[in-house]
């Protein structure tokens, strides 16, 4: 039996492309509340879905590869002295 082989993501500086669906859009709009532009936004969205994926496979008992389910989530309280630059995401 062979196994497809895992995608792997495009060259570090290429553009990638992704169908929007409704639902999509709709995380779009929310994300972008929070973001100064689309491309920081997806890169912020994907940090933290990498960041999960890293912690379960790491530390939360999942085999690797397996996609964690996530049950609940812990918020830092918001610091209303923080300036603006403060709660944007950063791009590293």
């Amino acid at each position: 039996m062979t196994t497809a082989a895992r995608p792997t993501p495009p060259a570090v500086g290429k553009a990638v492309s992704v169908r929007i669906d409704a639902h999509l859009y709709d995380d779009l709009l929310v994300l972008l509340r929070a973001s100064t532009n689309l491309s920081d936004a997806i890169k912020w969205a994907v940090g933290i879905g990498a960041d999960l994926c890293t912690q379960a496979w790491e530390h939360g008992g999942y085999p690797t590869g397996a996609t964690p389910q996530i049950t609940g989530y812990q918020l830092q309280p918001y610091d209303t002295h923080a300036g603006p630059s403060d709660t944007q995401p950063q791009e590293d």
